[in-house]
């Protein structure tokens, strides 16, 4: 559980990769005060089954307003956005709008995006899993060029 907290929000980066891993971080992160939306950047392994794909899309349902599902950088024999749609899948499953959900299968534009969407007193967490150092370098590079120029 990194959090990095040089934004008007709070960011949380951690690499909960598997159904028990969700369910424990969204144990925490709902203890937490928020006063805006809580973000979501997700992915899961391609080599997990479709439904263990859509356990772990019903695990994170409750705890979000606003989902950006991508690819785990090694497909694992997947094909190029097919994880990001089962997530979907899951979620619209769980009742969660298809207006609350994006697909961005790249880790950086999903990670750009949710910093776009981002304001002050929002919670975004982005399980990294595969990326943590290259979510710091994002996180750093978006602090120095969009919010003190």
């Amino acid at each position: 559980l990194n959090v990095y907290d040089k934004l008007p929000f709070r960011v949380i980066i951690d690499y909960a990769h598997n159904v028990h891993g969700l369910k424990s971080l969204c144990k925490l992160l709902n203890q937490l005060e928020v006063n805006g939306r809580r973000i979501l950047v997700m992915s899961a392994r391609g080599d997990r089954s479709d439904d263990n794909i859509g356990d772990s899309a019903s695990a994170v349902a409750g705890s979000f307003d606003y989902f950006i599902c991508r690819d785990y950088t090694d497909l694992r024999g997947r094909n190029a956005g097919e994880v990001p749609r089962l997530l979907r899948a899951g979620l619209v499953k769980q009742g969660i709008s298809t207006r609350q959900i994006e697909i961005l299968p790249d880790f950086s534009d999903a990670v750009g995006r949710s910093l776009s969407l981002a304001k002050e007193g929002d919670l975004l967490v982005i399980l990294a899993m595969d990326s943590g150092k290259k979510a710091m370098d994002l996180l750093d590079s978006y602090r120095k060029t969009v919010c003190w120029k």
